[in-house]
């Protein structure tokens, strides 16, 4: 079978870019090097392409970067208790160390997340994404579920059977 391409709605790459301004930080699960789970508020999540996350990390020796490092697959969640909307992302991190993504994540995370760190000694890290599932409990967002090999994602929380 081949490689589903797939985009992310327009209005979830809004909201995910707007989090941090929002005051709706994205948290990051990892697996550390011990092989415990971490959860972690981020607030410079950000859409760097249309199957892709990418976040700026201040600490480029701390444990999300050497973790992803050995433990590429991560989860995020995004949520907004005010709407009732929430978006989960499952996919793989990498640490790019290449001048020009480095630069690119920096400046696309949000200004108070640069101020942390002007001398730009941080990590950009990026997530290619395999599944993007969510919407609100309410049916104002539609609920959506793509995933990168085509498969349908049953969610017990946003599952409805289809007409």
């Amino acid at each position: 079978m081949g490689e589903t391409t797939f985009v992310v709605p327009a209005d979830i790459v809004e909201r995910v870019n707007m989090a941090r301004e929002r005051a709706r930080p994205v948290v990051i699960g990892y697996v550390a090097e011990d092989g415990q789970p971490v959860l972690s508020l981020r607030g410079s999540v950000h859409f760097h392409s249309g199957d892709e996350l990418a976040m700026w990390i201040r600490h480029a020796k701390g444990d999300l970067v050497t973790s992803i490092r050995q433990h590429p697959k991560v989860a995020l969640l995004y949520r907004d208790n005010e709407d009732l909307t929430t978006y989960t992302f499952i996919g793989e991190a990498r640490v790019c160390e290449d001048e020009p993504t480095r630069a690119r994540v920096f400046e696309a995370s949000p200004t108070a997340e640069r101020d942390h760190d002007p001398e730009r000694a941080g990590a950009a890290v990026v997530v290619r994404l395999n599944v993007v599932e969510g919407g609100s409990l309410s049916g104002e967002k539609p609920r959506v579920c793509v995933r990168r090999d085509g498969a349908r994602v049953w969610s017990p929380l946003y599952w409805r059977e289809e007409a």
